[in-house]
């Protein structure tokens, strides 16, 4: 590894280094299982996809999700399986953002409307 790439990588691990460890499915579980172990075991990790986080807006502003998977969901009640999202937002932050809130709307409604185009 060259010195510029390690120094980069050393700059971004405070933001990126929980993104990195979420690659791995067997950790995706273990945090989804401190939430609801419920619905954690009712997820196919050996098929989670990772879906696309970055989006252009309107403005033309690049806004980049945290970490947005796609995966298979047994449920229960109706004996079937269907597909959810799991949308997992990390922000570090030294002070509070009153923005936070309409990001993550943002953010909703731009995974929202890929599923949308993807059933037509």
């Amino acid at each position: 590894m060259k010195q510029r790439e390690l120094i980069s990588l050393i700059r971004e691990f405070p933001d990126r280094s929980i993104q990195w460890l979420l690659e791995t499915p067997d950790n995706v579980r273990g945090l989804l299982k401190i939430i609801s172990s419920d619905l954690a075991d009712r997820i196919n990790y050996g098929q989670l996809r990772n879906m696309k986080r970055t989006f252009i807006l309107d403005n033309f502003r690049k806004r980049e999700a945290d970490i947005v998977f796609e995966a298979p969901f047994f449920d229960e009640s109706k004996d079937t399986v269907s597909e959810v999202i799991i949308y997992i937002l990390i922000e570090h932050q030294s002070s509070i953002d009153p923005a936070i809130p309409f990001r993550l709307l943002s953010y909703m409604t731009q995974i929202w409307d890929i599923q949308v185009r993807q059933d037509n």
